[in-house]
């Protein structure tokens, strides 16, 4: 591997670690009880839209698997699995959806 692609892994971690943070930050702060569904809303997945909208459908994937799936670890650990599938299937299908590499 060149340095150059060292580098370009590097970036792309880096951006995946600063999304997923920043979706897991959405994800747990702001949450709002839905009582028709015992669900709520929250802010999680504009982040993962986000990646998956300027850096494509894996960095979307990674963003989406990572972030919302570690705020359930933290308050609904029974989700974990699902969100995982959902929150990454669903940034990368925004991804290809945009047709961004």
């Amino acid at each position: 591997m060149s340095e150059n692609d060292q580098a370009k892994l590097l970036l792309k971690v880096g951006i995946i670690a600063a999304f997923a943070t920043l979706a897991f930050i959405g994800t747990t702060v702001l949450r709002i009880p839905i009582p028709a569904t015992g669900g709520y809303f929250n802010l999680g997945d504009t982040f993962v839209m986000a990646a998956a909208l300027l850096y494509g459908p894996v960095v979307g994937c990674f963003v989406g698997a990572l972030g919302p799936t570690l705020a359930d670890a933290v308050g609904f650990p029974q989700f974990i699995l699902a969100t995982a599938i959902v929150k990454g299937a669903e940034g990368f299908a925004i991804g290809i959806i945009t047709n961004n590499s």
